[in-house]
């Protein structure tokens, strides 16, 4: 389920923003949770990972600003599921150092804020296709944000995931480089294949 948090000290602002959102995601069809926060120090303590959210944050806000917010979310590697609101201009180079997914400003929330929420699911559906390697014996469904890169040794291909696990599977790297470009993956080399969401270090031989 998606968790969405909305971070505004301003009452007005925050339902209005959850108003676009909630529209939005009703004509997807999106089951959500949502929860409002009246500043960043209230949102932080309250915080929890979740591996589907969005967070809509108030740059300008007393106690603890969208920016240090998103500072902090960025150690953890949530930043990229926060988008920014502010109707400061002067704010908005600054905060693009910590990448947020996407920077709002208030006067064009009703045409902007369902636009980002449109663009997030889409990226998140991306994320989350499967992606169906065999293998000697064995059939396996693999989130494609789970896959590292693929490697080619002599006649064997081994597919390397996030959590350290290899595959050694069937096929030419031919094949999979035509099959994994549709989802964004790039071959490097001969012999490797990389993930789009990936940086990846290759030592040569």
């Amino acid at each position: 389920m998606l968790h969405i948090s909305i971070c505004d000290d301003e009452q007005m602002a925050a339902e209005r923003i959850q108003g676009l959102i909630e529209k939005e995601l009703k004509e997807q069809g999106i089951v959500y949770q949502m929860d409002l926060f009246k500043n960043g120090e209230e949102f932080l303590s309250q915080y929890q990972i979740r591996s589907e959210e969005l967070i809509f944050l108030d740059i300008d806000m007393p106690v603890k600003s969208g920016i240090e917010v998103i500072e902090e979310l960025e150690e953890i590697g949530k930043n990229k599921d926060v988008i920014l609101i502010t109707s400061h201009d002067h704010l908005v180079l600054k905060s693009l150092t910590y990448g947020p997914f996407q920077i709002i400003r208030k006067m064009s929330m009703a045409e902007d804020i369902p636009k980002a929420v449109r663009r997030f699911l889409r990226e998140k559906k991306q994320e989350d296709m499967i992606i169906e390697f065999v293998g000697k014996g064995f059939v396996r469904h693999v989130k494609k944000e789970d896959i590292v890169y693929l490697e080619k040794y002599r006649h064997n291909i081994t597919v390397h995931l996030k959590n350290s696990e290899n595959l050694s599977i069937r096929g030419t790297m031919q094949d999979y480089e035509i099959m994994l470009a549709r989802q964004g993956f790039v071959r490097i080399h001969l012999g490797y294949i990389r993930s789009p969401n990936k940086s990846c270090y290759f030592k040569n031989d």
